[in-house]
């Protein structure tokens, strides 16, 4: 999964060489290498998975995880080699803000009863109907060109870090008045093309938006403890399992239908609820809603979550071998720590501890770096 690389970038940054002559970051390189030379199309577009494309997230997560390895290793000779590459995966990219309002629009129109086998959404989270103006999506974006316009500055390109820098500024401006929900007072997951904002109280599009500076802080409080309120009257209290995708079920006509994991059966999604992305539970994802905490000055309600997690970690609580089969995986789990993936061992979990790391200021300072760089 090209969007995935990111996931494992991002912690290989801190570790690029795990014994000697033994290069995490080299792994990381011929994977980025791969995806450019033999999956991306020539529209610039970067295919998902197998043969998926629509992915908005998949172009991103070739560029950051290139900011990671040049940050990691300080390859400005691979940089220039490839660097015209990143920016053709950003064109694609700039020309999908169909409407030119500063937020990129996903092919998939995110309407109800619009997700249909074969067809999959616009991001990781491909079993939810997430299309139009997606917020995970466009949070990853927006790193991304930040990431970019790092990366232009190191090789003294001046001209294109300031393109970069004001596309993130102008997604920047637009994502917080498009997504907000004031009914809610927290962001909806995406708005679709018919003008809809679904919203299913969600904890990682919220915390990564916060996380990545979308949200600013005196509002991401707010959001955060409108969250935890939420989590407290849903009686969710297995902080240890990591943070549910959602928090409310998620309606059948914005699942993958007609059949599948997760997939309700009841128009209001309760039959199905904390199963796979209805509201279940992968834990990597956490790491978002853990660092928004410390982005809004409230790192100890972050490190509660972390130790609880990390209490489980040390038990082998995140894996239970390989599972081929629906319900088996522990990589998904109900709110009671059921197994509600397919899996079994995904090493995407382990993303969230990466906020181990993130605790530290001057750790925390470099890798959100390109974040901080705005016009």
């Amino acid at each position: 999964m090209s969007f995935a690389l990111p996931f494992y970038a991002d912690q290989a940054l801190w570790t690029p060489e795990i014994a000697p002559r033994i290069s995490v970051m080299e792994q990381i390189r011929q994977s980025i290498d791969w995806w450019l030379e033999h999956r991306t199309d020539p529209t610039g577009e970067v295919v998902g998975y197998w043969d998926y494309r629509h992915f908005l997230d998949a172009n991103p997560g070739i560029i950051v995880s290139s900011w990671d390895y040049v940050e990691a290793t300080g390859d400005h000779a691979w940089l220039k080699k490839r660097i015209e590459q990143l920016d053709h995966l950003s064109a694609f990219l700039e020309q999908r803000d169909v409407d030119g309002d500063g937020m990129v629009e996903a092919t998939q129109s995110g309407n109800y009863d619009t997700l249909i086998e074969p067809a999959r959404s616009c991001c990781w989270w491909d079993a939810l109907n997430c299309g139009h103006k997606d917020g995970y999506s466009n949070a990853m974006i927006y790193r991304a060109w930040r990431c970019l316009a790092d990366l232009e500055g190191q090789l003294d390109r001046v001209q294109q870090q300031k393109h970069f820098t004001d596309l993130a500024d102008r997604l920047k401006a637009v994502y917080f008045k498009t997504l907000y929900n004031p009914s809610t007072g927290w962001l909806a997951w995406w708005k679709s093309a018919d003008g809809t904002l679904h919203d299913y109280a969600t904890p990682i599009v919220n915390g990564l938006a916060i996380e990545y500076g979308l949200v600013e802080a005196g509002v991401g409080r707010q959001i955060l403890s409108r969250l935890q309120n939420k989590m407290q009257g849903a009686n969710f209290t297995r902080f240890d399992l990591g943070l549910p995708c959602t928090l409310d079920a998620v309606r059948r006509a914005d699942y993958l239908q007609p059949d599948g994991l997760g997939v309700p059966r009841r128009q209001d999604g309760t039959d199905t609820f904390q199963n796979y992305m209805n509201g279940g539970i992968s834990a990597g994802h956490t790491l978002h809603f853990i660092m928004a905490y410390h982005v809004v000055g409230e790192q100890e309600k972050g490190d509660e979550i972390l130790q609880a997690m990390l209490d489980r970690q040390t038990k082998g609580g995140f894996q239970n071998g390989v599972q081929n089969k629906g319900n088996k995986g522990i990589d998904w789990t109900n709110w009671n720590g059921a197994p509600r993936g397919y899996e079994g061992y995904l090493a995407d979990v382990f993303m969230f501890m990466q906020a181990a790391v993130l605790r530290e200021a001057a750790l925390r300072a470099r890798f959100y770096r390109p974040l901080s760089m705005q016009s």
